[in-house]
């Protein structure tokens, strides 16, 4: 099959995978590729948990892979047991141990030296607890105590890196789960511009049977949460089967929505779990039919997001808004140019966001808030903005109208089932309500 002519096709060749790999097995799964999914890349991982391949193993899967005119890349999974056990998830590193962090910084030069990049798989965070971490941390947070530690082990794992191969590329991938991010050291804001690039994970697979909630729209909005964070170095979205075979409409969603969000390439995790996969058969029609619409498409646009770095409150709600079908576009930064901006309770964690919100509204921007970014905001002058308040109290109904309709009885909409909603207080007529929900004997804006 012809390459794409719009994106990349990659495949992360993971360490199992690779562990014993004979070249006649690796040229007849390349051919399985070259007839349903033509690779541009792969990234050969030479480290994943207990797994250490071989040298002369990943210098011959190098080789195979570009005799086949397929560009090749290392890859490290930064998970490993290194001495006792720590109190920890995942055996991640420990990089409060001086034992673990040699350990990894080994495995990095000895892929820096084989390959001029790798990519680092989404385990390179920390949930450690053990004693040595309590005492580095002092006083601090977990949060910035993991930040600060993660920003400071990526350095020096980069200078090691380029100390081996000046002309080594480091790629950091980010995980799906981006709410969780600074409470387990990832740090974008900094690690941005320690590594070279950055990579997205877009895995969203089924969310009402996955532990993390992650609606399908995330497979979007992350992408282009990261490459506004780091314009032109997202190198591009990684996607997995797993947690979606048992629907193969949600693994095509997962690559077709991020290669609408104009990534360069989509990774494959992985090589080995595609081969004989009736899903390849599928991803390989959809991918032909995304690239001729790519080819017709400008620049994603949507509805403004300020998510400030390290910020949480309302998780994946801009996901479940994206699901309804209302573009968005997230930014680590208050964009005072666009036309209009949607404010969460993550925004809040700007701490001159209300400053920031009268001078975009005074200049005529039009501002759309949620009840948790109002009552994450009572504190910073909001009052000064609008009367409305958050209550604490819940409503649900099946009853709406539109408040500029003469609301009657007749001109109601009804839902299947009952929504709740946040009740905000508010003073008539110096704030109006745009939308009435019907509960009982009461009206709430």
């Amino acid at each position: 099959m012809e390459k794409y002519q719009n994106f990349n096709l990659a495949g992360y060749v993971y360490a199992y995978y690779l562990d014993g790999i004979t070249e006649e097995k690796l040229r007849r799964d390349i051919a399985f590729y070259e007839y349903y999914l033509p690779l541009t890349k792969v990234y050969l991982e030479s480290h994943r948990a207990l797994v250490d391949i071989p040298e002369e193993t990943l210098r011959m899967a190098k080789r195979v892979f570009l005799e086949k005119g397929i560009e090749v890349s290392g890859g490290i999974t930064t998970t490993a047991k290194v001495g006792e056990k720590k109190p920890s998830i995942f055996d991640c590193y420990c990089f409060s141990d001086e034992a673990h962090r040699e350990n990894l910084l080994s495995i990095v030069r000895k892929t820096a030296s084989l390959f001029d990049e790798f990519i680092l798989d989404d385990y390179f965070f920390t949930p450690c607890r053990c004693e040595k971490c309590i005492k580095a941390k002092g006083s601090r947070s977990w949060e910035r105590f993991r930040l600060d530690t993660m920003a400071d082990f990526s350095r020096e794992l980069v200078t090691e890196a380029k100390k081996a191969n000046p002309k080594c590329s480091c790629i950091i991938k980010y995980p799906n789960w981006y709410e969780s991010y600074a409470e387990t050291g990832y740090n974008p804001e900094a690690q941005k511009d320690i590594f070279d690039r950055i990579y997205t994970g877009t895995e969203s697979r089924l969310s009402n049977y996955n532990a993390q909630h992650l609606q399908r729209y995330l497979s979007y909005s992350l992408m282009r949460l990261m490459e506004n964070s780091a314009p032109g170095r997202n190198g591009g979205g990684w996607i997995d089967l797993g947690g979606s075979s048992g629907n193969v409409s949600v693994f095509l969603q997962q690559a077709e929505l991020t290669l609408f969000s104009k990534a360069r390439e989509l990774m494959l995790f992985n090589f080995g779990s595609m081969i004989d996969e009736p899903a390849a058969a599928a991803l390989g029609i959809a991918l032909q039919k995304a690239d001729v619409l790519l080819g017709k498409l400008g620049n994603p646009l949507g509805v403004s997001v300020y998510e400030p770095y390290a910020s949480g409150g309302e998780d994946q709600l801009i996901n479940y808004i994206g699901m309804l079908g209302i573009p968005l576009e997230p930014k680590p930064y208050f964009d005072e140019e666009a036309k209009e901006v949607f404010l969460t309770e993550n925004s809040a964690k700007d701490p001159d966001v209300v400053k920031k919100l009268e001078k975009y509204v005074r200049e005529g921007g039009i501002a759309v808030i949620t009840s948790g970014f109002l009552k994450a905001a009572e504190g910073m002058g909001i009052r000064q903005l609008t009367s409305a308040r958050v209550t604490g109290r819940k409503l649900s109904g099946t009853r709406f109208a539109l408040t500029n309709l003469n609301v009657s009885s007749g001109n109601t909409v009804m839902t299947d089932e009952k929504v709740s909603f946040t009740e905000l207080a508010h003073k008539n007529n110096a704030t109006w309500e745009d939308v009435l929900l019907f509960s009982n004997d009461t009206s709430m804006g």
